[in-house]
């Protein structure tokens, strides 16, 4: 997750000493799985990302950093200063691995890191049937469409799209320059962008403790009735990738504090879901969460805070069993806030930077509306 960055701290300044005890031991009952057609663990490093073809086993094993293997080990603690589950950590690491090969989870993290350092080309409605108008520019991980158009269906911009552009708020079949059609594992450049628009999660700053931030319309996308879009199978495959974008983040994040940064903090508004239940919607989306829970078990330890704000009090119904589909530990991070608190839990934990204008931050990156059926 770490590997290859030079920190002047590292996860062992972090640990207790009971903590760097544990961590050596599951270190060593996972070296001691490595299989034999592959090099001794002590001849090995790290890597940030492989490739299938550069993998020497099936089950997807690999050489680990101590940041990884700690994530792994503290998914099973039974409090977060209770007792490892040693066996139990192991086992769900040795499934995660597995489920990386295939799921193709690092092509799709090696595809990501490319397209974070080319630039690409990106198409906007010239008003013109037929006559697209195209633009360069350089893709980033806070906002990869920020003035994009580009979709394979008809969309609209719910109101209040204020990104600046105002003359292709309807969006229907354009065209794509090659560039987007090319294939990558699971889907197409062309599904991811419009994944970006009809579930918006957009990192928007950090923490005080350097941590990435990130925000999601909640509320909005568990009534927009978006997930019919896709399949469930597309939809965990592009799942894997917002899962894999987290840890460009906090690899940035890390350099530019040189400390460790293997967590970050997750914000959601739950604005729109009074009307989520009302009109039923809400309900239909739970299959899909039952499902984004059997990859979540592959990515445990990420979320440090989890902050659902604009909660109404109706809501707390539905999050009862929505807690239900979580892992126990990522469930006991959650905070849920009102509509009148917000504000200060934000102030607590993060600058105004880092905060979207419209919950009264001065973020500078994009944070645009849902793309709606």
């Amino acid at each position: 997750q770490l590997c290859g960055l030079t920190l002047e701290l590292t996860i062992d300044d972090y640990l207790s000493e009971a903590e760097r005890i544990a961590l050596k031991e599951f270190t060593e009952a996972y070296e001691a799985t490595c299989p034999d057609a592959i090099s001794p663990p002590s001849k090995l490093s790290p890597q940030f990302g492989m490739l299938e073809e550069h993998l020497d086993c099936e089950d997807g094993w690999r050489k680990l950093d101590q940041v990884t293997l700690y994530r792994f080990l503290c998914a099973d603690r039974v409090s977060p200063n209770g007792k490892f589950q040693q066996e139990k950590s192991l086992d769900r690491l040795q499934r995660a691995l597995r489920h990386r090969t295939v799921s193709k989870a690092d092509a799709v993290l090696d595809w990501w890191m490319d397209r974070l350092e080319q630039q690409g080309q990106h198409v906007k409605g010239s008003g013109e049937p037929g006559k697209p108008s195209r633009m360069l520019r350089r893709l980033s991980s806070s906002s990869l469409y920020a003035s994009s158009r580009i979709a394979t269906g008809s969309f609209r911009i719910e109101e209040g799209d204020d990104d600046g552009d105002h003359d292709d708020d309807v969006l229907e079949d354009f065209e794509v320059v090659p560039h987007h059609q090319i294939r990558h594992p699971g889907f197409s450049a062309i599904d991811l962008e419009k994944y970006r628009r009809l579930r918006i999660r957009e990192f928007s700053g950090r923490c005080h403790k350097g941590q990435p931030v990130m925000f999601e319309r909640l509320g909005a996308f568990l009534g927009s009735g978006n997930h019919v879009h896709f399949s469930e199978e597309e939809w965990m495959q592009l799942y894997i990738w917002d899962l894999e974008r987290h840890f460009t983040e906090m690899r940035e994040a890390a350099k530019a504090n040189k400390k460790p940064v293997h967590k970050y903090i997750f914000c959601g508004d739950g604005q729109g879901m009074v009307e989520a239940i009302m009109n039923r919607s809400i309900w239909k989306v739970i299959p899909l969460l039952k499902a984004y829970k059997a990859v979540e078990e592959y990515y445990p330890e990420i979320a440090d805070t989890i902050i659902l704000f604009n909660v109404p009090k109706i809501a707390t119904f539905f999050y009862r069993i929505v807690r239900s589909f979580l892992d126990p530990v990522t469930a006991e991070k959650i905070c849920l806030h009102s509509t009148s608190d917000y504000e200060e839990v934000f102030s607590k934990l993060m600058p105004l930077d880092a905060v979207p204008q419209e919950y009264g931050g001065t973020s500078k990156n994009s944070y645009p509306k849902m793309a709606s059926s």
